[in-house]
């Protein structure tokens, strides 16, 4: 049920809510959801909606998609050391 959740949070936060908003409900959902490898995927819809090639990125359009995989990995990393999650 918190997957359904996760994904209906992150659908309406990408349809009608900023960029911002969209990482803190995705970096949210991380932490309730166990095991929640679909964020890659909304990476890369956030990444077809908002990405421009930015300069100081040398042109690379793909930055929710990347932060969005090293966030899934930290996340998973930080939930094994944690005594109580």
């Amino acid at each position: 049920m918190a997957r359904v959740l996760a994904h209906s949070a992150l659908f309406i936060s990408l349809s009608f809510f900023p960029w911002w908003m969209t990482l803190i409900v995705a970096l949210g959902a991380l932490f309730l959801v166990r095991n929640f490898y679909e964020i890659v995927f909304w990476g890369i819809a956030t990444d077809l909606l908002y990405g421009v090639p930015v300069r100081s990125f040398f042109g690379v359009n793909i930055i929710f998609t990347a932060s969005f995989l090293a966030a899934y990995v930290g996340a998973e990393f930080l939930k094994r050391r944690l005594r109580f999650y």
